[in-house]
């Protein structure tokens, strides 16, 4: 396969997905204070011209920056080829341990309690906690992803299966966090086709289009539960970071440096102030962190980018579309099903989904929660530090937060560019 050099020739992508990218032709940023032209879907044309263009500059950095690791030899660097058979890398539930979850639910909701104080002690699991403590292991330093298969509640309550989710997530990270500014700890991704919102003014995790390879910003532990498959597509790819990380450093560390450099500018999107600046890449502890969402950076179709705010730089557009069609190379898909929950090391793995489309009997459906394990966390860098401590600060009463158990999507949350922290 071709590696991503700083030559002309043409960076790899998948076959059968070239003409997806193919949008239009390029253009480039050569005034002073231009942003480059990078779209939120990234472009494969744009990014070999880009490529091309910036091949033999003088003076780019052969080295990774001082002290960052020249590779990262771990579990969590992994490829598609890493895993012979994708069934094993998912934890299907035998009958006895799916009796054992639905008994923790109905046990619970005989207590009375929110679903804010589900825990270990009040949702116990005595044969699974071994299961789930080693999964919450394989999260923070094997591989970085779990899978767990067959939980399909066999009652009518649209609730139970919900609780079972946070009941389980108890288990592998037990703190959750908040996902945006309305406190909302629970998420409902779907595809928002039938309210009064013209798709092309909802954000995009409320429609059915694809998206590119992102981290959900300030998150630890991405949880998302699949209550229901789209009638085709819409499956959750994913890619590990590290693998991006690896290959980049051996063959363009300068976008290494371009990555970790404190100059990139996040759109608040109508807030005070209207942006602030950090990195991409960080390395903590020896572990290289990356975080990022696209539209944060490019703006969106439904999210368009604040004028005056810093421009993006030809280096900067580069790099950010060095790491997508990276991931691409190395991504892994797996079909979901109805009732899958897939936890995500969101420090060290990217996720992206394929557009899809729904029916009167198949609309796609995830719930989402932020997660962290205040044992096995790792340490937050200074740029997310803050950030992370807000979303994960201890809970107040109950009404500092929501817990949406069913579908509750205003007309607000829909166009609002400041309240989709995430995608899915």
């Amino acid at each position: 396969m071709t590696a991503i050099v700083p030559t002309s020739a043409r960076p790899y992508l998948p076959s059968g997905l070239r003409g997806k990218y193919l949008l239009q032709e390029p253009s480039f940023a050569h005034e002073k204070g231009a942003s480059a032209d990078i779209d939120w879907m990234p472009n494969y044309e744009k990014y070999v011209k880009r490529t091309e263009a910036r091949s033999g500059l003088p003076n780019v950095q052969t080295v990774v920056p001082s002290g960052w690791p020249e590779a990262l030899d771990s579990p969590l660097a992994w490829t598609s080829d890493t895993f012979d058979n994708k069934e094993d890398m998912i934890f299907t539930l035998d009958e006895q341990q799916k009796k054992e979850v639905y008994d923790a639910v109905t046990k619970f909701k005989s207590l009375g309690l929110h679903v804010r104080d589900i825990n270990r002690d009040n949702f116990q699991l005595p044969t699974l906690r071994e299961h789930l403590d080693a999964m919450s292991d394989d999260l923070h330093s094997g591989k970085g992803f779990v899978i767990i298969r067959g939980l399909n509640l066999p009652t009518s309550s649209d609730d139970h299966d919900t609780i079972a989710f946070l009941g389980l997530s108890a288990y592998v990270a037990p703190q959750q966090g908040r996902q945006d500014q309305d406190g909302n700890m629970i998420v409902h991704i779907l595809d928002a086709n039938n309210s009064s919102v013209p798709k092309e003014l909802r954000q995009s995790v409320y429609t059915n289009v694809a998206q590119p390879f992102h981290s959900d910003v300030f998150c630890e532990i991405l949880a998302m539960q699949t209550k229901n498959c789209a009638q085709s597509g819409g499956n959750s790819i994913i890619a590990s970071a590290w693998t991006v990380y690896n290959e980049l450093a051996a063959t363009r560390p300068d976008l290494i440096h371009a990555l970790a450099a404190g100059n990139w500018t996040f759109d608040t999107f109508g807030r005070d102030p209207a942006y602030h600046q950090r990195p991409l890449l960080f390395c903590e502890d020896g572990k290289v962190i990356m975080n990022f969402s696209r539209r944060l950076l490019t703006g969106a179709p439904a999210s368009p980018r604040t004028p005056g705010i810093p421009p993006m730089t030809e280096a900067q557009a580069e790099a950010l579309d060095a790491v997508h069609f990276t991931a691409m190379k190395h991504q892994l898909s797996i079909p979901m099903q109805k009732g899958d929950i897939r936890f995500i090391n969101n420090h060290a793995v990217l996720h992206a989904r394929d557009a899809f489309d729904d029916s009167d009997q198949a609309q796609r459906h995830l719930v989402r929660l932020w997660l962290r394990h205040p044992e096995k966390a790792w340490r937050m860098p200074k740029g997310l530090e803050m950030a992370c401590d807000r979303v994960y600060a201890e809970l107040g009463s109950e009404g500092d937060e929501n817990w949406p158990l069913l579908p509750v999507v205003s007309a607000d949350r829909l166009i609002s560019r400041q309240k989709s922290c995430g995608q899915g």
